[in-house]
């Protein structure tokens, strides 16, 4: 969202100090070095019409070898975000290591640039190549603490478009027109959905960020507060000390800065105070916002048969290329993204030992895998206290041997004696069935 208020502020700018009409509507196409000509978004009028406003205000239309240089050059002042969840994955791949992945994710997530600068530090010490190879990416890319305070959005991942992506997957091998109509329809109804549900909240901040105070101001009662007047504390946390200044609504930490939310020690400052700590939040949390956001309409199309005629040339379907073997249904997943469960719970559960991670047949015992069978079953107690081995008794008890506490109970006795008349029955019938059969 941020991007797009970016892109749009910039090209504003750009058309007013030429002193051209900003247009309603404009989109632009940058095409490979191999391309012979623009590429026209919409019919060929529209387009040329966008490019000779563009022409006018900043020249020719350059061509680009992707979309991140054309932004860099076009746009200057749009600031851009990498996914840090598809960045983690080619450094896993390139430096592997559970202590790496540890403290690549501390230093994406850090607030302030001192966590920052001693995660990278600690990464130095475990391997120099992976920190020149996360050296070598501009840290406004990727590291929290260097995004912009003004755009109130901490997010460093691109858990939308994953989302978006989900609610296409019915639709994603239909053809260009099947799936531009399935993506209407399917937003048209989640617009009316949003904005009704928003009309039912009736607090002043959405209920998720309420929630979140709530568990921010319970992990803050720890912390000890050192007034200094006129709305200025010094919080302490462990043997760490925080300023935090209400009026600016900033503290040392940088977590209310950028998310816009007010942090622990803040919120520890405002019910000193005794205010109320919802009318510190941003307003982009609240409910107004919210319901603005989806206060819009995306207006029915009629059936094409209801159309007018027009000159615009028509499109044609695209042309089929038939490939070998079966088509795909899923990306491929990376080794660290986690698997569909289709069936059960995902969750293991030992029973031997009731921990969680693995099951029953890879039981571990003093952190090593133990394999057993048969016999050699561990056995635990249960809740009564008596201990017994883990699953079912067997069928068959075996001989009794000369101890007296090892012989069968009587039950035990009277269910073998009844399968063995069973079986002797059972038999009985099958020979006397073969003796007619062979009359």
């Amino acid at each position: 969202m941020y991007q797009m208020l970016d892109l749009h502020r910039d090209a504003k700018r750009t058309f007013e100090e030429a002193g051209v009409e900003v247009p309603q509507y404009f989109g632009f196409m940058f095409c490979g070095p191999k391309a012979k000509r623009k590429l026209p978004l919409g019919c060929d009028k529209d387009w040329l019409h966008l490019s000779a406003l563009w022409e006018k205000a900043k020249g020719p239309i350059p061509i680009y070898m992707g979309l991140v240089s054309a932004l860099q050059d076009i746009f200057p002042e749009c600031r851009r975000r990498i996914c840090c969840v598809h960045y983690n994955r080619n450094f896993t791949k390139a430096h592997p290591g559970a202590k790496l992945h540890m403290l690549f994710w501390t230093a994406c997530n850090a607030y302030n640039k001192q966590v920052f600068q001693q995660t990278m530090e600690a990464i130095k010490k475990e391997s120099k190549e992976a920190y020149e190879w996360l050296c070598a990416e501009e840290e406004e890319l990727w590291a929290r603490y260097k995004f912009q305070a003004d755009t109130k959005c901490p997010d460093n991942t691109t858990n939308f478009v994953e989302s978006f992506n989900g609610k296409i997957e019915k639709f994603r091998f239909k053809p260009v027109w099947t799936l531009l109509e399935a993506i209407r329809k399917k937003f048209m109804s989640i617009i009316v959905r949003k904005f009704e549900i928003a009309n039912g909240w009736s607090g002043k901040l959405c209920p998720r960020v309420t929630i979140q105070l709530k568990e921010t101001e319970i992990a803050g009662r720890m912390c000890i507060i050192i007034p200094a007047g006129r709305g200025l504390f010094e919080v302490v946390e462990g043997n760490t000390h925080f300023k935090v200044d209400l009026n600016s609504g900033c503290c040392d930490c940088r977590v209310w800065d950028i998310s816009g939310i007010p942090c622990k020690h803040a919120i520890r400052c405002i019910l000193r105070d005794r205010q109320d700590p919802e009318s510190y939040v941003h307003d982009a949390y609240t409910v107004e916002k919210y319901r603005a956001a989806y206060d819009v309409i995306m207006k029915p199309v009629t059936d094409p048969i209801f159309w007018e005629d027009s000159d615009c040339p028509r499109l044609g379907p695209p042309e089929i290329e038939v490939k070998r073997g079966r088509p795909p249904s899923e990306r491929r997943r990376d080794g660290t993204e986690k698997r569909k469960s289709f069936s059960g719970s995902s969750t293991l559960r030992c029973s031997v030992c009731k921990q969680y991670g693995y099951n029953s047949r890879s039981h571990r015992e003093g952190g090593k895998l133990s394999i057993w069978r048969g016999k050699d079953k561990p056995s635990y107690k249960s809740k009564t206290g008596s201990t017994r081995k883990v699953g079912r008794p067997p069928k068959h008890p075996s001989q009794p041997s000369n101890d007296v506490t090892s012989q069968p109970s009587t039950s035990q006795s009277k269910k073998g004696k009844k399968r063995k008349a069973s079986i002797c029955g059972t038999s009985v019938v099958k020979k006397a069935r073969k003796g007619k059969a062979s009359l």
